[in-house]
């Protein structure tokens, strides 16, 4: 029974001097850095590790603010824990530098992420593909939940605390993002977004203008005007958008309403709520549009291509293919031509088509609104 009791204090007070129970609750300072800018003002953000939020404001400067957890007296001053944490605004009033953890200077951006490992998928992600697990320890968590002592050395980490760095920027202002096994968060529309984004997440609002690099990341978007987007091994959701030119290998896709969407498309998942034109290659892979208003202009392999609805107002549909799956349905339309062309293909269709032959033209009222122009060899083409 003594013995018990021995063993029972000296856990206790392992748990009081280590990594479990604490005699205090530990204390929070606020830290923060801020440079003067141009309302416009180039705003470059280099962040590795850290989970960081974005928000817009009125004042023409670039503010970073974040919290840190102590125990004791703290000796450190603000720009002491900056340093600590690895926190830096800098630059001049057009272009800003925000240093968030540890990012050296590279040629074409003011930081670049020094390389660590992180564990790949061995295959095509789901909806939403989960974030790369870092593999090697780091006092500076994305959670935040380190504990220093008043000399600023790591006592522990505790659960209920999570530490948030929060950027203001000018509404204004042009963001320059590069982010490595992280998530950064654009609480506010921005006119502009440039981001380079690897293992990691991307949520924002509304931009007038979105040039996307993701590799193994997940990306939303809210309402975007003009979209440049290289995509591989990730997933990428926008509500509507004006233009989208996508690069994209083995990810998936979804968007809303889009104007004219020119895609290169390697093994992707895509679904479109309507699109005005559709243009680009697609192999492998589906796409999936449920309304289609204009034009689809596309060639590939191994596609399987849905359409839900045409409108009458489409006045080109056009696949040069082979081995895909095509669902074209022409049950809301009165006056349009199809020319068929393709060898060994199963046809599924409202009107009569010649047997024995491996091309057809074939005229439904007028022919005039809509024409239908597919090669597709060993394929199968339904039209009902």
């Amino acid at each position: 029974m003594a013995k018990n009791s021995i063993i029972l204090k000296a856990c206790l007070l392992l748990c009081l001097t280590g990594g479990g129970l604490h005699a205090q609750e530990p204390k929070l300072i606020e830290v923060t850095d801020e440079i003067r800018c141009d309302a416009n003002a180039t705003v470059f953000i280099g962040n590795i590790i850290r989970r960081v939020t974005v928000r817009t404001t009125q004042e023409n400067k670039v503010r970073l603010v974040t919290t840190v957890a102590y125990e004791g007296n703290c000796r450190y001053n603000n720009e002491e824990w900056l340093d600590k944490l690895e926190l830096k605004v800098g630059g001049n009033t057009a272009d800003v530098y925000v240093k968030c953890g540890n990012m050296q200077p590279m040629d074409n951006r003011p930081f670049q992420s020094s390389p660590l490992p992180f564990s790949r998928p061995s295959a095509r992600p789901h909806r939403l593909p989960d974030l790369p697990q870092r593999r090697t320890l780091n006092n500076l968590t994305p959670n935040g939940t380190v504990v220093f002592d008043s000399d600023g050395h790591w006592l522990y980490k505790k659960g209920n605390i999570r530490r948030d760095i929060v950027v203001y920027v000018p509404f204004g202002s042009r963001l320059d993002i590069d982010s490595r096994y992280a998530e950064i968060i654009l609480d506010s529309n921005i006119r502009e977004v440039n981001a380079d984004i690897a293992s990691g997440g991307l949520t924002m609002r509304d931009a007038g203008k979105l040039i996307l690099n993701s590799s193994y990341g997940s990306i939303y978007a809210g309402n975007i005007g003009q979209a440049e987007v290289a995509l591989n091994h990730g997933w990428f959701h926008a509500k509507d958008m004006s233009s989208l030119d996508i690069t994209s290998k083995v990810s998936t896709v979804e968007l809303g309403a889009i104007g004219h969407v020119k895609i290169n498309s390697n093994d992707d998942q895509y679904e479109l709520e309507a699109a005005g034109v559709i243009s680009g290659g697609k192999n492998f892979g589906s796409l999936r549009v449920h309304t289609l208003r204009n034009i689809l202009d596309l060639t590939g392999v191994n596609a399987d291509i849905k359409v839900h609805n045409i409108e009458p107002g489409v006045s080109l549909v056009k696949i040069d293919g082979q081995y895909a799956d095509l669902r074209l349905p022409v049950d809301n339309l009165k006056d349009y031509t199809v020319r068929f062309e393709g060898t060994g293909s199963n046809l599924y269709t409202p009107f009569s088509t010649p047997h024995a032959t491996d091309s057809f033209n074939v005229t439904v009222g007028t022919g005039k609104k809509n024409s239908f122009r597919l090669k597709c060899s060993n394929c199968t083409l339904d039209m009902k």
